[in-house]
């Protein structure tokens, strides 16, 4: 068992309310290492009443809300998160957001401000984000070019198969 899975384990053996409130923080970013999105989104917000949060703990808190379906609330978040250190995964979460929300013309452009970002060095999977979301707005050509781009990187998988499969339909 790696640490934050021993971590979470004895972390959830405590209801949220019940968790000091010095402790919240700690324990919903013990839940986000976990994975355990609900109980960290739950921690995250109850320890942002007891103190402030910084903007990558705000960044933590965004991922959390848009994996659990809060997208609105997601949002507000990164607003908060705009001077997170990690930037990589606050241009990353941002385009992520945007095609949860079916938002795609703005999420094709945080798609490709964040594979410009050669710096940040972004993850292949980023161009099959990209893809999908110029799919959606009928940029078959476009969205063929950036599977391409992905398989360029990494070979053909499945997933890129699938959604290649799509875009010729």
């Amino acid at each position: 068992m790696n640490e934050p899975d021993e971590a979470w384990r004895i972390v959830s053996k405590f209801k949220v309310g019940d968790i000091p409130a010095n402790l919240c923080l700690v324990a919903g970013l013990i839940a986000f290492s976990a994975g355990h999105w609900k109980q960290a989104e739950a921690l995250i917000v109850r320890a942002h009443t007891f103190a402030p949060l910084t903007a990558d703990d705000w960044l933590k808190l965004a991922r959390s809300q848009r994996k659990i379906g809060k997208l609105p609330s997601a949002e507000e978040s990164l607003i908060n998160a705009e001077n997170a250190i990690d930037q990589r995964t606050l241009l990353q979460e941002r385009a992520l957001l945007l095609s949860k929300s079916h938002q795609w013309e703005r999420a094709v452009i945080a798609w490709e401000h964040f594979l410009s970002r050669r710096d940040l060095r972004p993850n292949r999977d980023a161009w099959i984000q990209m893809a999908k979301a110029r799919l959606a707005l009928g940029q078959l050509e476009a969205s063929r070019d950036d599977v391409t781009r992905f398989e360029n990187f990494s070979g053909p998988t499945p997933h890129s198969k699938k959604l290649r499969s799509e875009i010729d339909s």
